[in-house]
């Protein structure tokens, strides 16, 4: 986990990812920098959340290099 967003409704899980390819990629279920290929770890990071006692309301995958924020 890069960043957890405390809120007074829950959690936010963020992941960085450093990616300086095109934006297309990231939606093209075929593309080895798929966005969805994460979902499994961003699951895990809910999951040791939850275990914690915290909800978690949001997953997002951050790619700076592109500007673009993912939701999962």
């Amino acid at each position: 986990m890069d960043l957890v967003w405390e809120t007074d409704n829950g959690c936010v899980v963020v992941d960085y990812k450093t990616f300086p390819g095109e934006k297309e990629e990231l939606t093209d279920k075929k593309s080895d920098y798929y966005v969805g290929k994460h979902k499994g770890q961003l699951e895990c990071y809910e999951q040791a959340l939850v275990a914690t006692g915290k909800e978690v309301i949001a997953k997002l995958l951050y790619y700076p290099v592109v500007g673009v924020i993912a939701k999962l």
